[in-house]
């Protein structure tokens, strides 16, 4: 739980090709903040099919009170990836992720 909390907090870089998921024991609306990030992220909620739901591109890190960020739709999981990768990938909702574990 700690982990999930923490997600790339204090992270300075993020590699392409490299992100971090999140894996929710039940679909929920799983909300994702940018405290204490330092550098910006997307974000990819999919559903149990690994098909995204939803998304937010370019989330700014934040200090202070911060805004959460929740999908439209019940998600089963979140990755967070580096800022751009959305654009690049030509990722949008009804995309199905393939992801090596």
């Amino acid at each position: 739980m700690l982990k999930r909390m923490i997600g790339l907090m204090l992270t300075d870089h993020i590699p392409a090709g490299e992100c971090m998921l999140f894996v929710f024991p039940r679909p929920g609306y799983h909300g994702i903040w940018m405290k204490n990030m330092l550098v910006p992220i997307d974000v990819l909620w999919l559903g149990d099919d690994m098909v995204v739901l939803d998304m937010r591109e370019r989330l700014e890190p934040c200090r202070g009170f911060c805004k959460v960020n929740y999908p439209r739709e019940r998600a089963s999981y979140v990755l967070e990836l580096k800022a751009g990768e959305i654009r690049r990938n030509r990722i949008r909702r009804g995309t199905r992720i393939y992801a090596r574990l």
